[in-house]
C-alpha cells in the first residue's frame, strides 16, 4: 500500500534525512524534489509518497479538515495554504510537549494515537503479531540507559557503521568461498520466492508463514505451509487429512490407482494446484525447474488409499491385500507420516489454530497403532546377583506379518 504524506518544515532547514534517504533509495528523485519543496508561510513543504513502515503512530488528537483532492491533485494554493497552517499548529503543540530529539522514543505514549487492535479493529494474526512486536520496541526504547547518553547520536553512527561492514565483510567472504559461489545465485533467487510468498519481508525478516514453514521437517515445508494457509485441511476430517498428507510424505510410485471419495479427489486437486502454482512461482524467478516434474516429483497419491483405509481401523493384513506396496514401506511412511501430523500441529500451535491442533493431534492417535508403531527388534538387558558372575542377556526377534501366498512369521531369537 502507498501513503500520501504532505511533510512541513521550517524554511530555514535542510529536507528530513528520512526524505534524503527516500530520494537516495528511488522512492522520490530529486528532481521531484526540487519541484514540490516551496517557500510557504510557515515553512516548507513537500508532497511525497511514503511507506507505511514510515508511520510510527497515528495520532488521535490531531485530525486535520483538509482538501484531499486540492491539494494532492489540484495543487490550489488556498487548500495547501490551509494545510500548511493546521500543520504548523501541530507542530508548535509538539514542541511544547517532549524534546523532540526524543520525539520517536515516546510516541506514540506521550501523545495520544489509535490502537490498531481496539480503534481500528485490525485483528488478523500477521498484525497481531507486528503490533506486539512494535509495543515491545517501544518499551525497549524507553528503558535503554542510551536515552542519558550526551553522546547518543555519535555511538549509534559507530554503531550503525560498525554493523552494515560486518554485514558486508560476512558477505565477501561468502562470495570468496569457491565451494558456496555457484550456490549464492540460487540462494538469491530462492529468498525472492520466499518474500513474494509473504515468508520474509523485502529486509528478509523471517514473518508469520516463514515460522509456520520452520516447523515443517519431514517433506516440503513450502507446499505444506501452503496448505496451512489456504486452509485446506480445515475441511478435512483427521482420517482424510493423513491421507492427502501422505502424497509428501510418500516417494515410490505404484502401479495401482487409489480408490478415494470425492472430498478426497478435490482435497487433492487443489494439491495438486498448490504445487503448480510453487513450481510456476519458482520458475517466473529464475530457479531452473520445470513446473510438471516439480509436482510429479513432490505428489505420490499412491498411499492415500492405505493410509486412510489405516486411519479407519481397517487391518494391516486386509490393507496389504488391497495394494502392491511392501509391508515395510507401508510401516515406514506411517511412522514417517506420525511425524508430519506432529509437524502440522506445532504450527497450528504457532499460526493460534486450537481447531487444527485437536484435529492434527486426534489424526496422529489415528495412525499410531498396532504393528505400524510396534518395535521391530528387542535389546533386554539382564543382570545377575553380584553373588553370581554377571551376564548380559540380549534377544532379538524379527517378524513379517502373514500374507496369503507369501512367508508367515519368522522368529529367531539369540541370547
Amino acid at each position: 500500500r502507498k501513503v500520501t504524506a504532505l511533510l512541513l518544515q521550517p524554511a530555514s532547514t535542510p529536507l528530513p534525512k528520512r526524505v534524503q534517504e527516500m530520494a537516495a533509495a528511488g522512492g522520490i528523485t530529486v528532481g521531484e524534489v526540487a519541484q514540490v519543496a516551496q517557500q510557504g508561510g510557515s515553512g516548507k513543504y513537500l508532497v511525497t509518497t511514503l511507506r507505511p513502515t514510515d508511520i510510527l503512530a497515528i495520532s488521535s488528537a490531531h485530525k486535520l479538515s483538509i482538501n484531499a483532492a486540492g491539494v494532492l491533485v489540484d495543487r490550489r494554493e488556498a487548500d495547501v495554504r490551509d494545510v500548511l497552517q493546521q500543520l504548523h499548529q501541530v507542530r508548535l503543540q509538539c514542541n511544547s510537549g517532549p524534546d523532540t530529539a526524543q520525539l520517536e522514543t515516546v510516541l506514540p505514549d506521550h501523545f495520544p494515537s489509535l490502537d490498531g487492535l481496539q480503534d481500528l479493529k485490525l485483528n488478523s494474526l500477521d498484525y497481531a503479531d507486528l503490533h506486539n512486536a512494535a509495543a515491545a520496541a517501544r518499551r525497549g526504547l524507553r528503558e535503554s540507559p542510551c536515552h542519558g547518553c550526551a553522546k547518543l547520536p555519535e555511538h549509534y553512527r559507530l554503531t550503525e557503521a560498525e554493523s552494515k561492514l560486518k554485514d558486508r565483510m560476512s558477505l565477501l567472504k561468502m562470495q570468496l568461498n569457491g565451494d558456496n559461489a555457484a550456490l549464492v545465485q540460487d540462494f538469491q533467487l530462492r529468498l525472492k520466492v520466499l518474500e513474494e510468498l509473504n515468508y520474509t519481508d523485502r529486509d528478509k525478516a523471517v514473518q508469520l508463514k516463514g515460522r509456520v514453514a520452520c516447523e515443517i521437517n519431514t517433506c516440503d515445508s513450502l507446499i505444506l505451509t501452503e496448505l496451512i494457509f489456504e486452509n485446506v485441511l480445515e475441511t478435512l476430517t483427521p482420517e482424510e487429512i493423513v491421507s492427502l498428507l501422505s502424497c509428501l510424505v510418500f516417494q515410490q510410485k505404484t502401479q495401482l490407482e487409489p480408490v478415494l471419495s470425492n472430498t478426497l479427489h478435490s482435497a487433492k486437486k487443489k494439491l495438486l494446484t498448490v504445487c503448480s502454482a510453487l513450481g510456476n512461482l519458482q520458475l517466473k524467478h529464475g530457479i531452473d525447474i520445470v513446473p510438471a516434474d516439480y509436482v510429479a516429483e513432490s505428489v505420490k497419491d499412491g498411499m492415500m488409499q492405505v493410509v486412510y483405509e489405516w486411519a479407519k481401523g481397517t487391518s494391516f493384513a486386509k490393507i496389504c491385500e488391497q495394494t502392491d506396496i511392501v509391508e515395510g514401506t507401508i510401516v515406514r511412511t506411517i511412522v514417517r507420516l506420525d511425524e508430519t501430523c506432529k509437524d502440522v500441529r506445532n504450527a497450528a500451535r504457532v499460526i493460534g489454530n486450537p481447531k487444527l491442533y485437536q484435529t492434527m493431534v486426534a489424526a496422529s492417535d489415528m495412525i499410531k497403532r498396532d504393528i505400524a508403531f510396534a518395535a521391530s527388534l528387542y535389546v533386554i538387558e539382564a543382570k545377575m546377583p553380584e553373588s553370581k558372575k554377571q551376564v548380559q542377556t540380549k534377544a532379538f526377534i524379527f517378524f513379517k506379518v502373514e500374507r496369503e501366498g507369501k512367508a508367515g512369521v519368522t522368529v529367531a531369537a539369540k541370547s
